[in-house]
């Protein structure tokens, strides 16, 4: 059969029963020979009459052993033999056989025959003599297939174990050689297997010489002197070298070797394998220097810091620990934490316990008490601690000495005490002040808006003795100015603010009081005032007062004559850069264009440019659609 199609041999242990295969064109005589192998109940015999009946069988079944006769009609046993062989199988054969001729026992031992037993003689000896040599041939052939299996599957081991692993016999020559250390060295293992006379060091040395393998095979104190230290446990050695150059590289080496023996105990060789171990070396080295600086950050530290384990015990304590608690460490090291604390932050501290347990990190302020039965405060930050399966190690704590900033705190609470007190008695001394000033205010205002009110009244009594109407005219405007200044003082008078009015009900009053001094039906003329909520100083107020007095007074007078109907338009808003705009607007007649406006005749203009001045403002006159004067005015803080 063809080697592809050749099932896998499967090695049974000794006990079981040996399958057969005869193969022989004599029918009695084939049927006699698995009689006679059955009877012992070693063998389990199928027959075959010819070699494509056998070549049919070995298909679909596999057998221990084959048992053919040499001489056949249509072939001979030797030629069966060389067609098993030439597909593969390895399987035991044996020729039985009445032909002796030693040439065709030289040809059937050079094509791989196993055995070749003859049929001649006493048929009980001669099936005995079979039975023995079929029984040989299987364990043999077993005995070859375990040692190849286990060859393999050592290989197998040996190819896929995690670190450069290589073997040698007892003659040096290499034997293994695994992927790791392929890729640790870059040499294939078709270069390497079979060389001896040390070639397995060069990879790593540069040059031939024994190394640690060797020195598993003999005793060799000058091997051992070439590494960092020889350890022996048992039949292993372990060795570290450093310096070592592996592929233009220098690495640190940890190799562990041993001898290898057979079922025998006898000496077959050895084997070393060996794991690169700089970056673990650089490692440690690194965590080394890493905790030594931590351990110089930690005793240098201005906080005190200790470390707790599971149940809360200390298990470190720096210096300054030490120093802030009066206590050496070989005094705390051992006890448990409140035994350190003061009595009353025990409750606190089997909370703060729960909290850490559960994984919180924790910032609070706890009290000691000293060697010497001091105070001393503290602030902690406790950081707890888990292993790698998520179970409570313990804590690691720092404390700040905090004692000093306590007892001024509480000096502060103290001082803050007397000087809130001192406020309060203060406040209380201005409130009256203030309160008294406003009255005072209040009644200023509240005459100077009457003085006003007697000086209008004493101009009414004068005008009665006045014939001329320009004169009289004159005092009527006096008055108008008089009034706009008056209604500012008493606006301060009756607000709750004294230093300001709000100026839209300001000139809501005003444009009301001057409609009604000149007579003006609002049914005509309709008053229309679009104003935010501006806060006017005083100082601002009166002056803005009269501007806005003069220009309604001017629109009711001259913008509608003959009944003529329209609005008067009052607007007032802050600008952007904090300045205030108003505007007087009206759908009058307008302001001939004869009238030189910012150079008036009329005494009203005059004015409205003088205050304008004052208020560092400037005013615009649009003609179109009636009059527009547009105002422009900075408050105290611009001028």
């Amino acid at each position: 059969m063809p080697a592809g199609d050749r099932p896998v041999v499967t090695i049974r242990s000794r006990s079981m029963v040996i399958s057969v295969l005869c193969i022989d064109d004599e029918v009695p005589f084939l049927e006699l020979t698995k009689l006679t192998l059955e009877r012992s109940g070693a063998f389990a015999v199928d027959t075959a009459r010819s070699a494509p009946d056998a070549f049919e069988k070995l298909k679909h079944k596999v057998y221990d052993a084959i048992v053919c006769d040499y001489h056949m009609e249509e072939t001979d046993g030797i030629e069966v033999l060389k067609k098993i062989r030439a597909s593969g199988n390895d399987i035991p054969f044996i020729i039985f056989t009445g032909r002796g001729r030693e040439d065709v026992v030289i040809q059937a031992y050079e094509n791989g025959v196993d055995f070749y037993v003859q049929k001649t003689g006493d048929p009980k000896v001669q099936y005995a003599d079979l039975a023995q040599k079929i029984t040989r041939a299987v364990r043999l052939y077993r005995a070859e297939r375990e040692r190849i299996e286990s060859e393999e599957r050592l290989r197998q081991i040996i190819q896929f174990l995690p670190d450069a692993t290589f073997a040698i016999d007892t003659e040096g020559r290499v034997i293994a050689w695994n992927k790791a250390i392929e890729e640790m060295t870059g040499v294939p293992e078709s270069e390497m297997i079979g060389r001896g006379d040390h070639a397995y060091a060069i990879p790593f040395y540069g040059q031939r010489r024994p190394i640690l393998i060797d020195l598993a095979l003999r005793p060799d104190a000058g091997i051992e002197q070439k590494y960092t230290f020889v350890r022996r446990e048992g039949r292993f050695l372990t060795a570290e070298v450093v310096g070592v150059k592996v592929k233009d590289r220098e690495a640190i080496l940890w190799a562990k070797a041993t001898p290898l023996y057979d079922t025998r105990c006898r000496l077959t060789g050895a084997i070393e394998s060996i794991r690169d171990v700089t970056e673990l070396k650089k490692t440690e080295i690194a965590l080394r220097e890493s905790e030594e600086r931590f351990r110089t950050i930690v005793e240098t530290a201005a906080e005190g810091i200790w470390e707790l384990d599971s149940d809360f015990r200390i298990t470190y304590a720096n210096r300054r620990m030490t120093e802030l608690l009066g206590y050496s460490r070989e005094e705390m090291i051992g006890k448990p934490f409140a035994a350190f604390i003061d009595r009353q932050e025990i409750p606190d501290a089997i909370f703060r316990m729960e909290r850490q347990q559960q994984g919180i990190t924790d910032h609070f302020e706890r009290k000691f008490r000293r060697k010497d039965g001091s105070l001393l405060c503290t602030f902690a930050s406790v950081t707890p601690v888990f292993d790698c399966n998520g179970a409570f190690r313990g804590s690691f704590s720092m404390f700040s000495d905090i004692t000093d900033r306590k007892r001024i705190e509480e000096e502060l609470v103290s001082l803050n005490r007397v000087l809130e007190q001192r406020v309060h008695e203060r406040t209380a001394q201005l409130t009256k002040a203030l309160k008294d000033r406003e009255i005072l205010l209040r009644e200023v205002h509240h005459r100077v808006k009457n003085n006003l009110q007697i000086i209008i009244s004493l101009l009414n009594l004068q005008a009665r003795y006045i014939t001329d109407e320009k004169t009289l005219a004159a005092i009527r405007e006096s008055q108008n100015r008089i009034r706009a200044m008056a209604l500012v003082h008493e606006r301060l008078y009756c607000s709750e603010e004294i230093s300001s009015i709000t100026f839209r009900d300001y000139v809501t009053f005003l444009v009301s009081s001057l409609f009604r001094f000149y007579g003006v039906d609002t049914r005509r003329v309709s008053p229309v005032i679009s104003m935010e909520d501006l806060p006017i100083e005083i100082d601002m107020a009166i002056p803005l007062g009269l501007i806005m007095t003069e220009l309604v007074s001017n629109s009711l007078k001259y913008a509608f004559p003959e009944g003529r109907k329209g609005e008067i338009h009052i607007l007032g808003s802050r600008e952007d850069d904090h300045s205030y705009r108003f505007i007087v607007r009206d759908n009058g007649v307008g302001i001939p264009q004869t009238v030189d406006w910012k150079n008036p005749d009329s005494l009203g203009l005059r004015l409205v440019h003088s205050l304008v001045t004052q208020l560092n403002g400037t005013i615009e006159l649009d003609r179109s659609g009636g009059t527009t004067f547009s105002l422009v005015v900075h408050p105290r803080e611009g001028r």
